[in-house]
């Protein structure tokens, strides 16, 4: 998984650069080196405009309602919302006034137990096995 820094973030926001530009070029960089990638941002985009965003790397929102009011600060947006329900709303937490989300993917896999036989490879059964080996006619491989 790949996370651009929070810390990087707050940096960017100080220098006055363009946040929209600086997860772009996050995005750009993991998808270049990780192309299959799954792109999943979740977080309090009070001010940012993600249009941008949605429409370069085709990003879809997993939530219905505004979380705070009839605004969307808190929103969570992904390249892969076809696997996810859309987000549950959730009342807010200690003194926040912006609503929790909860994403859930649309299906569980359960993936059957392997048995596997597993040999104990004591020390004369090693030293039986490098004799036989030793011995045997490789020509034939």
């Amino acid at each position: 998984m790949y996370i651009c820094s929070f810390l990087q973030v707050i940096k960017t926001v100080r220098e006055g650069k363009d946040i929209t530009n600086y997860l772009t070029q996050c995005l750009d960089t993991h998808l270049t080196e990780n192309p299959s990638a799954g792109i999943l941002l979740a977080g309090d985009f009070n001010q940012l405009d993600l249009k941008t965003l949605c429409r370069i790397f085709s990003l879809r929102k997993l939530f219905l309602r505004p979380t705070r009011g009839k605004n969307s600060l808190d929103q969570i947006i992904a390249s892969m919302g076809s696997l996810y329900n859309p987000a549950i709303h959730l009342p807010p937490l200690g003194k926040s006034d912006h609503q929790c989300l909860l994403v859930k993917p649309k299906i569980r896999v359960k993936k059957k137990a392997i048995l596997r036989k597993v040999r104990i490879m004591r020390p004369n059964n090693i030293a039986t096995l490098t004799i036989r080996l030793n011995n045997h006619n490789w020509d034939e491989v």
